[in-house]
C-alpha cells in the first residue's frame, strides 16, 4: 500500500501519473448501504479478475463521497486484503488498485 500526498513531490506514484497508463473502473460510493454493498461486491470481482489475469491495463478506483459510511472504507480495505491486492494507492477519499508485474518493481535504473 502507498499513501500519497501531493505535497511529498514524488509524482511516479501519483494517481494522475498511474491513470495515464491504466483504465480504471470507477466505484463511486455514496452512503446508500445497499447500493454501496452491491458496488463493493462488483469491485471485489473485478479485483479478483485483474489479479487472476495479471492485467496491467485495468484497475479499480474507489471514490468515497461525503456521505460514505466508515464501514464502506473498512470493507474496501478488507476486500483488498482478501484478494491479495499488493498494489494500491490511498489518499483522503480515494483508493486506486492496480496490478503490476513483479519485474516492474525489481527494475532499478543505473
Amino acid at each position: 500500500m502507498a499513501l500519497w500526498n501531493p505535497e511529498w513531490g514524488h509524482q511516479e506514484w501519483s494517481p494522475t501519473n498511474i491513470s495515464k497508463f491504466r483504465k480504471f473502473i470507477d466505484i463511486n460510493l455514496n452512503g446508500t448501504d445497499q447500493n454501496d454493498k452491491t458496488k463493493l461486491e462488483f469491485a471485489q470481482l473485478k479485483i479478483r479478475e485483474i489479479n487472476a489475469t495479471n492485467d496491467t491495463i485495468r484497475g479499480v478506483h474507489f471514490s468515497f463521497g461525503d456521505s460514505t459510511k466508515f464501514w464502506v472504507l473498512f470493507h474496501s480495505l478488507e476486500i483488498l486484503k482478501t484478494e491479495r491486492a499488493e498494489r494500491f494507492i490511498m489518499n483522503a477519499d480515494n483508493i486506486w488498485f492496480f496490478y503490476a508485474s513483479p519485474e516492474y518493481f525489481s527494475y532499478k535504473p543505473k
